[in-house]
């Protein structure tokens, strides 16, 4: 059981890493660490950090409670990068009166504070700090876009190189501040007369926003000047990864339009969306030697409408809002209820280009992280969602399932610390007489985007379901609910953590950790990178805004799609975990009098592939560059799906009422999802027969939506694309697994296969809009491919090590 019974408890504290406490050694680790980390005696810039972390981490096991190796600890930590775990353990020392973390932590808070040199400080910088100069860089490189409110925020408008007025207003304002803080700002706003609207829509339509040319558009035309061979060797892969893709594309577009002929495919904007989207209209006004001055880089130099109102900070009322809630489903009496256990909403401006991350506290280690936690009962063990960003943490309730029948009582060390978590073997514990089962029946994330004009969408995305489809449908809720997938001793659904982010058009940027600090703050940001590429590589793929022709395509919301690092089982006991993608939102529309039926058709065949590569990658320049270990990336999308049942002569069968769903060979859940769909008015394109993926057989589909014209691919699990697993359910006692329950042994033993080369996301072209268009070179596209192998091999040979080392729970 997660807290850990009173004899093993007692038992920990005179055992850590397998090894008894001795009054000597317990001395000597003591000394080591006050040796290489002693504060004063040892300065800040002299001290060596992985010594130091190695010595006070050995003394920290043996003196778990001791203030001032907590602080040696950390003085190491923060001189290591990880300034997050610095932090924690300065608070943890100086709630113990221990002065020195005390002011520690004063001095982070401080620092934390600073004005950072980013993006917008350093294009401040190169403008200068003439408003008029700085308006005439917006107006000329930030193309205007047309949604209602502030989407981007100053920083995302910047990178995405286009904003609405309230987000364009929002760029200036930092730009100007950021050459003089002591400038005079505020914010005016208007309602457009139908008039300016029209010139304004007018604008909009006809502007091209840059793009950032990512690595693998270019790879193919660079690689013949590439000067090393190994270098070049690993471009050319790169340059037939995208050739495939594209070919890809034009097939499976192809194919279905043809599928498809007759139906009308393509959501189109209506006059009415686009006009409430631009008719309330911000711009900046600067307080210079002649009183307020007009800064709207729609018409520079002067504005479109009077003021009707004022304001030194945009209104809240005048951004975009994400809310995100873990809901939890139960039985109650013969019924299913809901309730809301993690409810958070956020301006979408200040996770633009960020990430949220969605985890459960006790299945990846951080049981600490839980104030106060009611028993769950015997047999039955605690979950509590957690929810992270931009450094913000906040914790839901908890609820109750069964114990895991492979688990191990290693995540009782939560307790103590997650650095305890990561040493030894734990004992296998029997379970109780009669396994008992809790009413939760699923989980899932809802949410809620909204715009200041009423625009708005909702998503939800499954967590774990126990109860399925059929059963829901046909309200059999009494019999035994399902077992759910075990991975090492805990449920794969509970050990996931999804990464959520919002797709703006942005590039991501470069993780700000060093990659060799392998920590929950890595994991998370590493994920919120390549969960980040998928826009940029959706829009590449469809040459969005490039290609002569095309329309201005309009998202009056962000997309939403979520990203999940999922713990798998590997035979030879080393921790694995894959990668499993599924956009929830698609907002992209045709402005008003295009039919854009290609176009619509040849989006949704590459937001498949755009997610194929975005995933993908962390297996495919893995084996590109030649770390043999990696598992071949299979992917199991709606696209591959489509390819194996072509392969297999299977035909396709164009389903538009319920009765058509009887055609179809499947499950009973992928059956009865066909039917749900067809019932209410949709058409699906579907294989005869569900066709091989992995060890078993899946169905998808497109799913067209005649009211709307939306196009979107979907599997029998209801998600973008199909997750392999593997369920344990050995009776009637818990069986010997590696002692990974901690999240931290899980992310260094995964390292060679996921962690340490999922930011493939430095392949992507970042920088201002001016950058954005410039041509990439041959030097710097061989300096960041070489960058990519060499972390990569970094990555594989530190994952090797520590399971040489026997620290990855092998024998």
């Amino acid at each position: 059981m997660r807290m850990l019974r009173p004899v093993y408890a007692a038992s920990m504290l005179l055992l850590v890493a397998g090894f008894p406490i001795a009054g000597s050694r317990a001395q000597d680790a003591s000394a080591a660490c006050d040796r290489l980390a002693g504060d004063p005696a040892v300065p800040f810039d002299a001290l060596d950090a992985d010594a130091a972390r190695a010595a006070c981490e050995q003394a920290l096991a043996e003196s778990p409670a001791d203030p001032h190796i907590l602080h040696q600890y950390a003085r190491a930590l923060e001189k290591g990068g990880d300034l997050a775990g610095a932090q924690r353990l300065y608070a943890w020392a100086a709630g113990a009166g221990y002065a020195p973390a005390e002011a520690a932590l004063a001095r982070l808070a401080a620092l934390a504070e600073a004005p950072e040199a980013d993006a917008v400080a350093a294009l401040a910088a190169t403008i200068g700090a003439n408003p008029a100069a700085t308006l005439a860089w917006v107006a000329r490189w930030i193309a205007p876009d047309a949604y209602a409110g502030a989407m981007h925020g100053a920083a995302g408008t910047l990178a995405a190189g286009a904003g609405s007025a309230a987000d364009r207003a929002l760029l200036l304002a930092a730009l100007i501040r950021a050459a003089n803080p002591a400038a005079e700002l505020r914010f005016a706003s208007c309602r457009l007369s139908d008039a300016e609207v029209a010139t304004l829509a007018k604008a909009v339509l006809a502007a091209r926003p840059a793009r950032p040319q990512l690595l693998l558009e270019v790879a193919g035309r660079l690689a013949p000047e590439v000067v090393d061979p190994e270098v070049r060797r690993i471009t050319e892969g790169l340059a037939a990864v995208w050739g495939d893709a594209t070919a890809a594309v034009d097939r499976q577009a192809a194919e279905l339009s043809t599928a498809l002929a007759g139906r009308p495919v393509g959501a189109t904007a209506t006059p009415r969306q686009l006009h409430d989207a631009l008719v309330r209209h911000t711009w900046l006004q600067w307080h210079g030697p002649d009183g307020w001055a007009d800064l709207d880089p729609t018409v520079p130099g002067g504005t479109r409408c009077e003021a009707d109102a004022v304001a030194d900070a945009l209104p809240d009322d005048d951004y975009q809002t994400l809310r995100a809630r873990v809901v939890l489903e139960e039985r109650d009496g013969g019924e299913l209820v809901t309730r809301t256990v993690l409810d958070r909403s956020f301006r979408t401006a200040d996770v633009a280009g960020g990430t949220l991350s969605l985890m459960f506290a006790e299945a990846v280690g951080l049981g600490r992280e839980v104030p106060e936690r009611p028993a769950a009962g015997e047999g039955l063990l605690a979950y509590t969602p957690i929810l992270r960003a931009g450094g913000g943490q906040w914790v839901g309730d908890s609820f109750a399932l069964p114990e895991p029948l492979s688990m191990t009582p290693g995540d009782g060390f939560a307790g103590f610390g997650a650095l305890f978590e990561n040493f030894g073997d734990s004992p296998i514990m029997e379970g109780p007489a009669e396994r008992p089962d809790s009413n939760v029946t699923a989980a899932w994330l809802a949410f809620d985007l909204a715009a200041p004009d009423g625009t708005a969408e909702s998503a939800t995305s499954m967590l774990f379901d126990r109860l399925g489809l059929v059963r829901r449908l046909n309200a059999e809720v009494a019999a035994p609910l399902a077992a759910l997938s075990e991975v090492d001793g805990e449920y794969q659904a509970l050990g996931t953590v999804w990464s959520i982010g919002l797709d703006q058009g942005l590039a991501p940027s470069e993780t700000p950790v060093a990659a060799e600090d392998m920590t929950l703050d890595l994991l998370l940001a590493e994920l919120g990178q390549v969960r980040a590429t998928y826009d940029p590589y959706h829009r590449a793929l469809l040459g969005a805004g490039g290609a002569a022709g095309r329309p201005r395509l309009l998202a009056f919301l962000p997309g939403l799609s979520v990203l999940g690092w999922v713990p798998d089982a590997d035979p030879e006991g080393l921790g694995r975990a894959d990668l499993l993608m599924d956009v929830l939102t698609d907002p992209v529309r045709a402005p008003p009098g295009w039919s854009g039926r290609e176009n619509a058709i040849a989006w949704a065949v590459s937001s498949v592939a755009a997610e194929r590569l975005a995933v993908g990658m962390s297996r495919i320049f893995p084996a590109l560059v030649g770390v043999g270990d990696v598992p071949a990336f299979v992917p199991h999308d709606v696209a591959a799906l489509f390819d194996d049942a072509r392969a297999a002569g299977v035909p396709l069968i164009l389903v538009a009422g319920g009765s058509d769903a009887a055609r179809i060979a499947g499950s009973d859940e992928a059956v009865a999802r066909i039917r749900a769909h067809a019932d209410a008015g949709r058409t699906l394109l579907v294989p005869a027969r569900a066709v091989a993926i992995g060890a078993g057989t899946a169905l998808g589909w497109w799913l067209l939506d005649p009211a709307t014209g939306l196009l979107r691919d979907e599997t029998e699990s209801g998600r973008h694309a199909e997750f392999e697993e593997e369920i344990e359910t050995q009776e009637p006692a818990r069986q010997a697994t590696p002692s990974y329950r901690s999240f931290g042994q899980r992310v260094l033993c995964s390292i060679n296969r996921a962690v340490g080369i999922l930011s493939f996301a430095i392949g992507v072209a970042t920088g201002n809009p001016e950058a954005m268009q410039a041509a990439w070179s041959a030097a710097k596209l061989e300096a960041k491919v070489a960058e990519a192998a060499d972390r990569t091999r970094r990555a594989a040979q530190r994952a090797a090590n520590a399971a040489k080392g026997g620290s990855c729970g092998g024998t």
